[in-house]
């Protein structure tokens, strides 16, 4: 989800974006096998010389070439970009799919059924497809899909702007360790739950040595989960700083000093 200002496009493609997002991956692994159901099939039939409609081909071909253009939109993160191009595709790969399926479900032979059966596999996913592309990330379908999103496994560095006075302990533990100029770097990873009692990240003092070199702009409004103290919430049109755009989960900072984790597509990318 990007938001283009200048000549400069990010132009990498990164597989966290596919294998993190359980929702995605799982459809996308779905399709392949119904596609292979499809044409394998096919080629069989075609070597016993059964009934297949003369489309049956162009089906397959175009439905591989959906698939092959869903996958590097994961990858490059642009769903919101793309998405209006993708669902067009999709709905002529599901139309083609519904016409072969119907003109073949009736035949005996099983290879011709088992067309039938890959044309329906892939029926499926093209709908989820649809729902997922077609419908705004603040839709019930996004909000569901979102609770499968898996957070990196690197460790997420947050340097909340707390000073000494405002860390809390719990037990003999100290959430942080002191620095030099008094202030905290805590650290927490994908796969760690951290109990925290309190963390004041707004505190008034001098600013923490971080890089925040993105800004993106928020295009729907996010409460973070309440379990999750490393999420920060945000309103619609509001401007974060990011400090990596890799995975689906980006380290923001707000105007007022908050840091937190934020999902990537609820934002747009400003490109400067």
């Amino acid at each position: 989800m990007y938001m283009k200002e200048s000549e400069q496009t990010q132009s990498y493609l990164d597989i966290s974006y596919l294998i993190d997002d359980m929702f995605l991956l799982v459809t996308v692994i779905f399709a392949l096998i119904g596609w292979l159901i499809t044409a394998i099939s096919l080629i069989i039939s075609n070597i016993r010389s059964l009934y297949l409609p003369y489309y049956s081909w162009w089906v397959a071909v175009y439905q591989i070439f959906v698939i092959f253009c869903v996958v590097a939109v994961i990858l490059s993160n642009s769903g919101n970009t793309y998405r209006i191009a993708l669902v067009g595709l999709i709905v002529v790969a599901l139309c083609s799919q519904a016409l072969l399926c119907d003109s073949i479900i009736y035949y005996s032979k099983p290879s011709q059924r088992a067309v039938a059966s890959g044309c329906i596999f892939l029926s499926i996913v093209d709908v989820l497809w649809i729902l997922y592309y077609g419908t705004g990330n603040d839709s019930f379908c996004h909000l569901w899909t979102n609770s499968y999103i898996l957070e990196s496994s690197e460790n997420i560095k947050l340097v909340p702007k707390v000073s000494s006075d405002k860390i809390v302990a719990s037990g003999d533990s100290l959430i942080g360790s002191y620095r030099n100029n008094n202030h905290v770097e805590t650290t927490y990873t994908a796969n760690e739950h951290c109990s925290l009692n309190f963390l004041d990240s707004t505190a008034n003092n001098t600013a923490a040595q971080h890089e925040y070199p993105h800004k993106v702009k928020a295009i729907y409004s996010y409460n973070a989960n309440p379990d999750d103290p490393r999420e920060i919430s945000f309103v619609k049109d509001e401007i974060l700083e990011i400090s990596d755009i890799t995975g689906k989960w980006w380290q923001a900072r707000k105007h007022d000093g908050t840091i937190g984790i934020i999902p990537s597509n609820y934002v747009q990318l400003i490109v400067k």
